[in-house]
């Protein structure tokens, strides 16, 4: 027998935006003998920010039909939302590095490296108040618009990281040993939706070669 179908429902669904976004990052490189051989400091400095900004529109429309394939107006599902949403970066880090003779063929070192990284992301997310549909997708409104909590969001991620330590080191010809120890403190906090999250943790390490 003939198979006779029924469209149950159909939609349309559009994403657009507007993204505008740049970034920069450098490195230095210091280096200095202090007048006795062997004695040296060297420092080096990194640094990066970048910045990210999308503003765009969320749109769908979903109709429902009867058995009868007759359109149900009131089960029709609408999307119809702006979002404005910016995120940020911002990662520096330098490192200091001194070395002292203590004989011809022994060495003392001692450094020390912090890194401090920042990431910021946010997003508000607006409900259109009424619309109009043109084309087959409903038109925002800006009238009326209100937030949408469950859509919008507000991150922010930070951490510090410190790194010291000593090594003391000896040479001669092809042979060379090495004994040092270093401590490592770091700190991080989240906040997500007004809800903060820290840690502060400490590691240390002993190492010999």
């Amino acid at each position: 027998g003939a198979t006779e179908s029924v469209n149950v429902n159909d939609g349309i669904t559009s994403n657009t935006g507007n993204n505008r976004n740049w970034s920069t990052s450098g490195f230095l490189l210091f280096r200095q003998k202090l007048g006795k051989q062997g004695r040296t400091v060297s420092a080096n400095f990194r640094y990066s920010f970048s910045n990210n900004v999308l503003n765009g529109l969320n749109r769908s429309l979903t109709n429902v039909y009867d058995e009868n394939g007759q359109l149900l107006p009131d089960e029709r599902e609408v999307v119809n939302q702006r979002f404005d949403q910016n995120s940020n970066s911002t990662s520096l880090s330098g490192r200091v590095v001194y070395t002292e003779p203590l004989t011809k063929h022994l060495f003392l070192e001692a450094n020390y490296q912090y890194s401090w990284n920042f990431n910021r992301s946010g997003k508000n997310t607006f409900n259109s108040g009424s619309y109009d549909i043109v084309d087959g997708l409903p038109q925002f409104n800006p009238e009326g618009a209100y937030k949408d909590d469950i859509y919008s969001n507000k991150i922010t991620n930070e951490s510090h990281n410190h790194r010291a330590g000593l090594n003391l080191s000896y040479q001669i010809k092809k042979f060379r040993a090495n004994l040092g120890a270093q401590v490592n403190p770091t700190d991080t906090y989240n906040e997500t939706n007004g809800k903060v999250y820290s840690n502060k943790v400490v590691n240390w390490s002993p190492q010999a070669m």
